[in-house]
């Protein structure tokens, strides 16, 4: 198989971590609409854009189906390379990502043409001990997902409710107001 040869353009954005939900944080689609206004360019998604986003997990992408549109819609004007993370995976097969160059976890880093140098891009995540690795991969296991999306009345609450109480104890020890998402573009002249 012939791979692709990857090459960062000028004007490229790059959004990571963004840590998105339709419930308790929807600052993404702002962001994603004010992007269906700038000219066509590539937008890099490094993982963790959505706070909880699982392919086979039906209530995940109920609740984030309006981003996910959006997402779709961007897809069809930039081209939009989206790393997995370890809070949004197994997203390859939904409807939404079929214009969208998606790379999982375990094909991570994947190199890229910067300038004529080599540039190797990973959501940061694969950077972590064997332990997290471990669960990275018990968590994609297909009897997992299966388990959690029968049992989603119940435990994707409760996800949700962990997630949303992780957040506010990490604003409470940044003591961080609220962020807003800026977009700046960058020429290079040579």
């Amino acid at each position: 198989m012939i791979q692709e040869k990857f090459i960062i353009q000028e004007g490229a954005i790059f959004i990571a971590d963004s840590h998105h939900h339709s419930l308790y944080q929807n600052t993404l689609d702002s962001a994603f609409q004010e992007l269906l206004q700038f000219s066509s360019r590539q937008i890099f998604l490094m993982g963790d854009i959505f706070d909880f986003l699982v392919g086979s997990v039906q209530q995940s992408l109920r609740d984030n189906q309006k981003t996910l549109e959006l997402l779709e819609q961007l897809s069809f004007k930039h081209k939009i390379y989206y790393f997995e993370g370890n809070h949004d995976f197994l997203l390859s097969q939904i409807p939404h990502f079929k214009n969208i160059c998606y790379f999982p976890l375990n094909v991570q880093p994947v190199c890229f043409d910067f300038g004529g140098k080599k540039a190797y891009l990973a959501h940061g995540d694969i950077f972590l001990n064997w332990q997290y690795s471990f669960y990275t991969k018990m968590i994609r296991q297909h009897f997992f997902i299966k388990f959690l999306d029968f049992f989603s009345f119940f435990l994707y609450p409760q996800i949700l409710h962990y997630l949303q109480n992780k957040k506010r104890q990490k604003k409470m020890t940044k003591n961080t107001n609220k962020s807003t998402l800026t977009f700046t573009h960058t020429h290079t002249h040579t």
